[in-house]
């Protein structure tokens, strides 16, 4: 008689486990569609000389003519 409720006490035990790891998979699944997903930010926007070719960051190049120097020596020529 004991081995009986201990066998029924272990399996509800089981059956209770197994219910709340499952609800816990199903809150997981939808909160996973009700959060947006954000973009990480790659840093600054990188501008390329056209005399040189060389890519600097748009805050450090130098604006003559309409477009984007590494430097003022180039941005002179």
């Amino acid at each position: 008689m004991i081995r009986l409720l201990l066998f029924f006490a272990i399996l509800g035990a089981l059956f209770y486990a197994a219910l709340a790891y499952g609800r816990h998979m199903i809150r997981r699944w939808q909160h996973s569609f009700t959060q947006p997903t954000q973009q990480k930010s790659l840093g600054e926007k990188l501008t390329q000389c056209p005399y040189c070719q060389t890519f600097v960051p748009t805050s450090q190049a130098y604006q003559a003519k309409g477009r984007y120097y590494c430097s003022k020596e180039h941005a002179n020529l």
